[in-house]
This record gives structure tokens, sequence and C-alpha cells, in this order.
């Protein structure tokens, strides 16, 4: 469910809200900072060419978690 459509937005932390420009759900995030600021939360839309967000664009081995292994993390025999 998209937050655009909650019924109760009031009461929330001021929000940047990031929307890709070609994401097929840019439209309901252009209008949720227009809903956020009508319920009194202070709220910013900043739009990222193209289909990602900036972040999204992470070098693969930073979303994947790595294993350690270690005396206090090993597995119990």
């Amino acid at each position: 469910m998209s937050p655009l459509h909650s019924d109760r937005l009031t009461g929330l932390a001021p929000a940047l809200v990031v929307v890709p420009s070609h994401d097929p759900l840019a439209d309901h995030g252009r209008r949720y900072p227009d809903r956020l600021r009508a319920a009194g939360t202070p709220a910013q839309l900043t739009e990222s060419p193209g289909p990602r967000t900036p972040w999204s664009a992470c070098r693969p081995s930073c979303r994947k978690p790595q294993r350690h292994s270690s005396p206090e993390t090993s597995p119990i025999s």
C-alpha cells in the first residue's frame, strides 16, 4: 500500500521524499509531500533523474551481508 493513501499523516517527523523521475510510482511520490504538508508535517520533494534513486546504485558488496567468523560468533559445536 502506498503511504499516499494513509488516513493518518499527522505527528510524523519531517520528511525528505526522493523520487526517481522514471519510476512507475513517481506520481505517488510527487503527491505524498503535499499530503504530508496538509497534515502539518514538513516535507521536501527531490527528484532523482533516471529510474533509480542515487543510493540504489550502491556497489553489490554493500548490499550483500558479509559473513565473519570469530570465537564470539562461530556456531556452537
